[in-house]
């Protein structure tokens, strides 16, 4: 009996492991740049220009979008001049904030889901931004994770600006994307996103060096 379940657990483990979702590995798509002081126009390379301020970087219907003035001026963020990323739907996108430019890289998955993980620049590593999106079926785009949202959460707002910790890079095990941080005053890290397959959500663990 004791062997009968030993061998039921191991083929549970074995069962769920197979039916994990897995990541590919990542490919850079391309970059938006900004070309002058102003950062009022961005340098498009690795994407298509669609339309007047629209580009697009991917192909198909696995692509994500990239809205610059004037196709983004006045729109529903209720700015005067603003810039956007996501779906070819203007209303389905997410507020870009850098001046200084992104970079889009994409994460094919065994199922009905593609991620795209927007890299948003500055000018050091503290203040350097990483956005994880999804495309599901439907072509729609979910937010999964905002770095700005991590510091908030997990380091509130420090007043130091030696505490304010850093994301340095990121890459894919398995099912989890890990993104690491570094601190000039304390211990780095990193967060892990597993995907959870019942909640169809990333849960989130911190690993603190």
């Amino acid at each position: 009996m004791r062997k009968f379940f030993g061998i039921f657990f191991a083929l549970m483990l074995i069962s769920s492991s197979c039916f994990a979702m897995k990541f590919s590995q990542p490919v850079k798509l391309g970059n938006a740049s900004s070309v002058d002081a102003s950062f009022d126009v961005y340098k498009i390379e690795g994407g298509t220009q669609v339309r007047d301020g629209v580009s697009k970087f991917g192909s198909g219907e696995d692509s994500i979008y990239f809205f610059q003035s004037p196709a983004v001026e006045k729109n529903h963020y209720g700015m005067g001049r603003s810039y956007a990323y996501g779906s070819k739907n203007l209303e389905n996108t997410f507020l870009f904030l850098s001046a200084y430019g992104c970079e889009f890289t994409q994460i094919k998955t065994d199922e009905n889901l593609t991620l795209y993980m927007v890299h948003e620049w500055e000018f050091d590593i503290r203040g350097e931004k990483y956005i994880l999106l999804g495309r599901l079926s439907d072509g729609s785009f979910v937010k999964y994770f905002d770095s700005r949202d991590l510091k908030s959460k997990y380091f509130g707002e420090s007043t130091r600006r030696a505490d304010v910790p850093g994301f340095s890079k990121w890459y894919c095990e398995g099912d989890t994307v890990v993104l690491e941080y570094k601190r000039y005053s304390g211990n780095g890290g990193e967060f892990r996103f597993k995907w959870d397959d019942a909640a169809q959500w990333f849960s989130i663990e911190q690993i603190v060096y």
